[in-house]
């Protein structure tokens, strides 16, 4: 066995020993970060934002290493950077744990009970979990870093031909309000009437709740939306949209930039296939008022 490959396995170790975490979970962090041990545990840590944060030094320890860290330090202004990403998660296939990023809300859609009990396992270190409607073969959870306060979190039923249903997730993270809102929109053309309708309720959903205090809350609506072009209504001044074939991101906040970026596009290694059937979407929002 070579010394690298010695190396990255010994760092599997200790961070499931520091973290209390498994090494399936340990290995899908290092690799994000090159098997960079202190790297990998200040993501785990300070919930992947550790380039962002200010603060004291916590030093964790084990029998083998000390680990220096940042903690977050509560700001009078909104975060200086939130991201989102959502994508579809095929079956058996714990996504989100093979994505380059890892942000602070994850919308998936698709996922079955196989798969959420693998997410359980990897992701809840991390993330809390919310769940649409676990009844049907198939439904949406989002994912939402321990960072963040959730405050209250809701299922919204629609008339849709599938049982689906979408959550309405509303939190607070330090100074910024987040209102989550994932679904999974009915697919083929027979459906397009649902679509618009569904479509129409959450646009107006999600005006109504960022309109409260706009300057310090960012509302994101988002999912696999099988949106045609003719099925898409006009949308209120104050929200804009990034798309990537069926993937959308609706959104109305107080970031004056952002970033849009593909997630998945590179085949796992182990199974050799792609993550999802089609590419994620990554937003990043940064340049707050006030920063």
């Amino acid at each position: 066995m070579s010394n690298h490959k010695s190396n990255d396995e010994e760092n599997i170790r200790h961070f499931a020993e520091i973290t209390n975490t498994d090494e399936t979970f340990a290995h899908a962090m290092l690799q994000d970060d090159n098997f960079d041990l202190q790297a990998a545990l200040a993501k785990f840590f300070s919930g992947q934002l550790a380039d962002d944060l200010s603060g004291d030094i916590l030093e964790v320890a084990s029998s083998t290493s000390t680990v220096k860290i940042q903690t977050q330090q509560i700001t009078q202004v909104p975060p200086k950077k939130s991201s989102v990403v959502t994508m579809n998660s095929l079956p058996n296939c714990c996504a989100i744990s093979h994505l380059k990023d890892k942000p602070g809300s994850d919308f998936l859609q698709e996922v079955t009970n196989d798969v959420i009990q693998l997410l359980a396992q990897q992701m809840e270190p991390m993330y809390n979990i919310f769940v649409s409607n676990p009844s049907s073969p198939s439904y949406c959870i989002t994912l939402i870093s321990k960072n963040i306060k959730v405050e209250r979190h809701e299922i919204l039923e629609f008339d849709t031909s599938v049982g689906r249903s979408a959550i309405l997730i509303e939190a607070q993270w330090q100074k910024l309000k987040l209102k989550l809102i994932n679904y999974h929109f009915d697919s083929i053309k027979e459906n397009s009437s649902q679509r618009s309708k569904q479509f129409a309720h959450c646009i107006n959903k999600l005006d109504a709740i960022s309109g409260a205090d706009p300057s310090k809350t960012l509302a994101i609506f988002g999912g696999d939306l099988n949106l045609r072009d003719e099925e898409v209504s006009s949308l209120p001044k104050s929200i804009k949209d990034r798309w990537i074939e069926a993937d959308c991101i609706y959104y109305s906040g107080p970031y004056a930039d952002m970033d849009f970026s593909l997630q998945g596009t590179q085949r796992i290694k182990q199974i050799y296939c792609f993550p999802s059937d089609h590419f994620g979407i990554s937003c990043r929002f940064y340049n707050p008022p006030g920063q």
